[in-house]
């Protein structure tokens, strides 16, 4: 992780999210870290769990974490990415795979 240190935090509530850079031979990829604050005891603490209760924020927030992330992303021709998976039951309906 570049510096040891996030090029970006984003928050909302109490949810919050780190994101890094990283650069290979392949080009710049980010990761990305969340976690929830809370006080215990008059202190902020941190934890990487998140109740029911708390799904629908991290969602907003990991959208929130890619929209940025492409925005900030440099274009590099031999990036990253994942294969595509062939599946020869492509045409099928769900369910009759």
């Amino acid at each position: 992780m570049e510096g040891n240190k996030p090029v970006h935090t984003m928050s909302c509530g109490t949810l919050r999210v780190s994101i890094w850079k990283n650069t290979s031979d392949l080009g710049e990829f980010y990761n990305l870290g969340f976690h929830r604050v809370f006080m215990r005891n008059g202190q902020w603490e941190k934890s990487s769990y998140f109740s029911e209760y708390d799904l629908l924020t991290l969602s907003k927030v990991v959208l929130d974490a890619h929209a940025w992330i492409q925005e900030h992303k440099t274009p590099h021709p031999q990036a990253l990415c994942l294969p595509r998976v062939i599946d020869d039951d492509e045409d099928k309906p769900l369910g009759e795979h």
